[in-house]
């Protein structure tokens, strides 16, 4: 999976065809979003809850971590329809439950 980062100027490009993420002009405002990117990386991995493998999240998000480390993180993720839970994660009610 080739990383991708993605900036564009909302006001002059709505419907976000131009990537301005390679545009040298944009190279200053680029780096603000990476470093407000990389502070609240650091903040989620600083509270993530343990136990809920939330702690994964911080390095599958990680911009220097490379795929190969994070593919296996993958497998520790919960899956909602697993645990009989539905969209949002909230428990489905038996019918009789009701």
């Amino acid at each position: 999976m080739k990383p991708a980062e993605e900036l564009f100027r909302l006001g002059d490009d709505r419907t976000e065809l131009r990537n301005l993420a390679g545009d040298p002009a944009q190279a200053e405002q680029l780096a603000a979003m990476r470093r407000a990117f990389d502070a609240e990386l650091a903040r989620m991995k600083q509270n993530a809850m343990p136990g809920r493998a939330y702690e994964v999240f911080p390095a599958l998000f990680a911009r220097d971590v490379p795929w190969e480390r994070k593919a296996p993180l993958l497998t520790r993720l919960p899956s909602p329809t697993a645990a009989g839970e539905g969209e949002g994660g909230a428990k489905k009610k038996n019918r009789k439950d009701r």
